[in-house]
């Protein structure tokens, strides 16, 4: 169905993890064609990023600063809210070991709804 379309791997998508190797991720369609649009936008260094964050985010008079990382948290919090493996998040967050991942997620698994007759 079109649900399954939407998860099918179409492309890999290779970026710098923070400790300067190659970091690649297996993305969807709709994946591609945001980091397509976000690169003809061109590239916007790290430091900048975080200086627009943090200057928004005091704006907003947030307690606490939104950073690429409570990004990267939030994603894979959703991940793991939807159905998506430890195993498969622990790929998308590159890390090198499942149990980095399952210490920060595993208790996050909400359980599929069971459909009933009521």
């Amino acid at each position: 169905g079109e649900e399954g379309a939407a998860r099918l791997v179409v492309a890999v998508l290779v970026t710098i993890h923070k400790n300067g190797g190659q970091h690649r991720t297996r993305v969807t369609r709709p994946v591609l064609a945001a980091a397509k649009r976000i690169r003809k936008l061109g590239h916007l260094p790290e430091f900048q990023l975080h200086f627009l964050l943090r200057r928004i985010s005091r704006k907003l008079k947030l307690k606490v600063a939104v950073t690429p990382g409570s990004f990267r948290h939030t994603v894979a919090t959703s991940a793991v809210e939807q159905g998506a493996s430890l195993a498969e998040v622990s790929d998308f967050l590159g890390h090198k070991s499942p149990a980095t991942t399952k210490k920060f997620y595993a208790t996050l698994a909400v359980p599929r709804m069971v459909p009933t007759l009521a």
